[in-house]
């Protein structure tokens, strides 16, 4: 039989100091395996591997704009009067869906293209990825014109420009930018020891970059000159969220960034989450936890686990359980006990848990696994008490002696006289 938990209700204080942190936040469980763009408060993401393109809401809900395969949907960009511009890999293309969803061709004879920006004027900028070095752009009446190739690059990844229409690229398999100016000049804008950029973005707001590195499952942000800084590395992976010390990130891919520079929003395999640097003033930031999600227990020993949460907004924080196996007891605080028995014994039970602050909820699944317990060690066999040498040797030589005595008697006895 199971058991529901009761719901409790804990006020929590953190400093002003932990409302100027980042915080990791997941947005939508959608696999957006490739770009994401903003426009206000809707995202776009593109699925290269099953041909969708999603829109979808800050709110987490999200629904197919186009659902194809085989086309390779990568790189996306919000025209000024709306039109979605989406690079199809596999098409070596570029298409043009309009507000009424007809869709048209824009570009082709673009070899695999992945990343799309605009400039100041309109102007689309779009990669060649596969061998190639070159960034073209292309008027919105569709005249490419190809800008100076960069030749120190392998396969360019990703394009983005800065207020003044420079435009920098990445390379998949390097760890170097580069710029090329509006008059055609290029230069290394900034090196790291992460290489394989998927997408690199530009904050207008301040004046930053930011890139993802799919492979190494890391998110960086260069300054104006150039100056790497690591914003989180997961060498492990991982999807928890949370301040950036227990944040972890797998495989993130597109990125988009708010008006404002507040948000960084990225995909993942399987979900699109954001960067968020709280405001003290407005509860933007979701509560989070901090216990692990995982534990072990033995049959027949005493079990104990205590769920750990926060929230950066000092909301007041209610928690609830989903059903509990038997053996469980939920002290309506924070701590879970119980002893399992034989029969819980090999078994992994999973346990839903979700905080909500009034606002947003957010879960976290515990699993513990129950082990059989140890078998009971056998007490050690009586050891024989050592035999003394000299005491075996006095009763040999005595049993030697009385032989010979009757031996002697015998003799004696049994010889006539003379």
């Amino acid at each position: 039989m199971k058991k529901t938990c009761l719901i409790f209700i804990l006020l929590t204080t953190i400093s002003s100091t932990t409302l100027a942190q980042i915080f990791v936040e997941t947005i939508a469980n959608v696999s957006a395996r490739d770009a994401v763009t903003i426009e206000g408060d809707q995202l776009y993401a593109s699925n290269f591997d099953t041909g969708e393109v999603f829109l979808v809401e800050l709110d987490g809900t999200f629904s197919n704009i186009m659902q194809t395969s085989n086309r390779g949907p990568a790189g996306i960009r919000i025209g000024d009067n709306g039109d979605i511009f989406i690079a199809l890999f596999n098409e070596n293309s570029i298409i043009r869906i309009d507000a009424q969803g007809n869709e048209t061709l824009f570009a082709s004879n673009i070899r695999e293209p992945i990343a799309l920006d605009f400039d100041s004027d309109s102007n689309l900028y779009v990669n060649h990825f596969n061998g190639g070095t070159t960034v073209t752009r292309i008027a919105l009446d569709g005249t490419q014109t190809p800008l100076p190739s960069v030749t120190a690059l392998n396969s360019i990844s990703s394009v983005a420009l800065d207020d003044n229409n420079d435009v920098y690229v990445t390379s998949y398999f390097s760890g170097d930018i580069y710029r090329i100016t509006p008059s055609g000049d290029i230069s290394l804008f900034a090196t790291s020891d992460a290489s394989g950029y998927s997408f690199l973005q530009f904050d207008s707001t301040n004046n930053v970059f930011y890139a993802a590195i799919f492979n190494t499952n890391t998110l960086m942000r260069f300054d104006a000159l150039g100056n790497p800084e690591v914003i989180i590395n997961s060498p492990q992976g991982g999807d928890r969220d949370g301040p950036l010390d227990i944040a972890s990130i797998n495989s993130a891919i597109g990125l988009a960034i708010s008006d404002n520079g507040n948000q960084v929003y990225f995909a993942t395999n399987t979900q699109i989450r954001r960067l968020n640097i709280a405001d003290p003033n407005v509860d933007q930031v979701r509560p989070f936890f901090t216990s692990d999600e995982a534990a072990d227990a033995e049959e027949n020993s005493d079990f104990m686990h205590f769920f750990e949460f926060e929230d950066p907004n000092g909301e007041p924080l209610t928690l609830m359980l989903g059903d509990l196996p038997d053996f469980l007891v939920f002290d309506g605080v924070s701590e879970l006990s119980g002893t399992p028995t034989a029969n819980d014994a090999g078994q992994v039970f999973n346990i839903n848990a979700s905080l909500t602050d009034g606002i947003d909820t957010v879960s976290q699944t515990l699993s513990i696994t129950v082990a059989a317990a140890a078998a009971p060690t056998p007490p050690p066999a009586p050891t024989p008490a050592p035999s003394s040498s000299s005491g075996g040797g006095s009763l040999s030589y005595l049993a030697y002696v009385f032989l010979l005595i009757i031996s002697i008697r015998k003799f004696v006895i049994s010889r006539p006289a003379n």
